[in-house]
């Protein structure tokens, strides 16, 4: 589960599923051409080494590291070269989603304090989001091609927050990296997607049209929209609506666990490689336990307990939330249970 936010005139667009992944380039300029300390980043993306040498010998591990980054060419023979405060930047090109990891009213309103983002959308499954995007996706931009015959893939993961940046005396020049920022950034706990291109695109940002993945978003109310929020809800849903809705977890935690469950389906016949296959299977498992299973919990509770003050709800669903049921048993309990609410609705 993650959560995206931004301004109400693109709220509607993104619950349709329609994405802006925006190029590092771009995020660097924001901060270089525009001051914007927040939502730009003249680093993101960049690595940068140091380098103080004196090079005297081809054999010099020195002269090793600097020929792999062409910085001096092959067989130098008995040249002496000096280098003194060279720094060596690498950068990735990429376009990037972001969104945050978690939610807390901390970030929200640090969001609304920096970049006047007044909504917030949850976004559920973030494998299933990848799978989403790179097999439907069309790039508007570029008359609807899709994502897959545009980009060479997709990554994503949580940002790691430290300095990219090394001395060549001790190691290889640092790797260009998407997914590591600077620690001032720590506070946005953020989780990006990014899409490589097959070739350089002269755009600021790409707008991703991917209205399968629609089914994954939904409007989080931010807290100082509490008091409408409360009204809602005593105003009260009808039966039909607060089952669909219901319908709609089911469906994201059921795409969520296929999407897991196919990225490691071994394709390998042999023993071992099964074998490694269900471990790291297993591993995707635990860790969806541990970062989103509670979310899923929490959303089933509430759709059911909606769902009870219009029916009254069944006594096995009731003893399944009493007994701690896990996940899966509770939402094929109420998948099943669906099918007979909706003929009394």
């Amino acid at each position: 589960m993650t959560f995206k936010f931004l301004s109400a005139t693109y709220a509607r667009s993104q619950l349709s599923g329609t994405f802006r992944f925006g190029r590092l380039r771009y995020y660097q300029l924001l901060e270089y051409l525009y001051d914007d300390p927040y939502i730009g980043d003249a680093n993101d993306g960049v690595a940068t080494t140091i380098v103080n040498a004196k090079i005297t010998s081809p054999e010099d591990p020195l002269a090793r590291r600097l020929e792999q980054v062409a910085i001096i060419g092959p067989g130098i023979s008995n040249a002496k070269i000096s280098f003194q405060n060279v720094k060596l930047i690498n950068d990735v090109d990429c376009f990037a989603f972001c969104c945050t990891a978690r939610f807390s009213d901390e970030i929200a309103r640090e969001m609304y304090d920096s970049s006047g983002y007044d909504r917030c959308i949850r976004i559920a499954g973030r494998q299933v989001l990848a799978n989403h995007i790179w097999k439907s996706g069309v790039v508007q931009e570029l008359n609807g091609r899709y994502v897959k015959d545009v980009f060479t893939r997709i990554a994503h993961g949580r940002i790691q927050y430290c300095q990219a940046e090394g001395d060549i005396r001790d190691g290889p020049a640092v790797p260009a990296n998407p997914f590591v920022k600077l620690p001032r950034y720590t506070s946005q706990c953020e989780y990006r997607y990014a899409l490589f291109p097959r070739q350089p695109l002269e755009f600021d940002a790409l707008t991703i049209v991917c209205e399968s993945a629609a089914i994954l978003m939904t409007e989080y109310l931010l807290p100082e929209r509490a008091a409408e929020r409360s009204h809602h809800e005593k105003s009260g849903a009808s039966l039909d609506a607060t089952l669909s809705q219901l319908q709609t977890v089911i469906k994201r935690y059921q795409l969520e666990m296929h999407a897991i469950n196919e990225m490691y389906r071994s394709v390998d016949h042999t023993p071992q490689a099964w074998k490694n296959a269900l471990s790291n299977r297993d591993a995707a498992h635990a860790k969806f336990k541990v970062e989103q299973e509670h979310e899923y919990m929490s959303e089933l509770h509430r759709c059911y307990a909606a769902i009870r003050k219009f029916n009254g709800g069944e006594p096995g669903i009731d003893r399944a939330i009493i007994s701690r049921h896990p996940l899966h048993g509770l939402a094929t309990l109420l998948e099943t249970a669906l099918a007979r609410w909706r003929v009394g609705a």
